[in-house]
This record gives C-alpha cells, structure tokens and sequence, in this order.
C-alpha cells in the first residue's frame, strides 16, 4: 500500500531560546521561554517561521477548519462511489458452470 502523504507543513510548539517577535504581528513580544509555534514550510529554501502562542492558536484553528470542510465535501461525496452504484443495479443473471466431472458442450460456432 502506498504511503500517505502529509499535506500538512511540519508544524511543531516549543519553548522560544530567545526573545523575539511573532512572524504574523511583530507588535506580539515572545519572550524567552515562552511557548510558540514555529511552521517550516516544505521546499529547497525552507526557514522556520515563529508565531505567538495566541496567533499560532488561530492559525491551527483556521486550518482545522479548512481540512474539516475539505473532509466533509470527500465524505458527502462518497457516500455512493461509482463501485456501489454498480453493485446497486440489477445483476444480470449469471450462467451456471457445469458441474465438475459432467460433460462439457462446445460453444456453438458464431455467425454473422
């Protein structure tokens, strides 16, 4: 079975090692210490990016938000897949094997 991909970018929380500002508000001080969630986008240049727990909170929200709409849409939308509704129809009827170790009849020749 394939891998799932992650679509999410690598997200962690932890603790500032120094004093500085939120990437979303710079007018949002993160001390020292304090808890923040840095998000590293994927791709060659990738650099870490620090919010404050505050923004960082919102932004996690917002995204929940998204994928929980996204989720619901594909749910909705398989409710029947393209697989049930053939399994839905009616089956035609299937023509039965001869029984093991019964004679078998040559298809007759096709004519056109």
């Amino acid at each position: 079975m394939a891998k799932l991909r992650d679509v999410v970018d690598k997200i962690e929380i932890r603790a500032a090692k120094r004093a500085t500002k939120c990437r979303r508000n710079g007018s949002h001080k993160i001390a020292r210490g304090d808890l923040r969630v840095i998000v590293t986008p994927s791709g060659p240049a990738a650099r870490d990016y620090g919010y404050c727990a505050d923004c960082g909170a919102a932004i996690l929200e917002a995204a929940q938000q998204r994928i929980a709409a996204h989720l619901g849409k594909l749910q909705s939308a398989s409710t029947l897949t393209p697989i049930q509704e053939v399994q839905a129809e009616p089956a035609e009827e299937e023509e039965e094997l001869p029984e093991a170790g019964s004679p078998r009849t040559k298809p007759e020749p096709h004519t056109q």
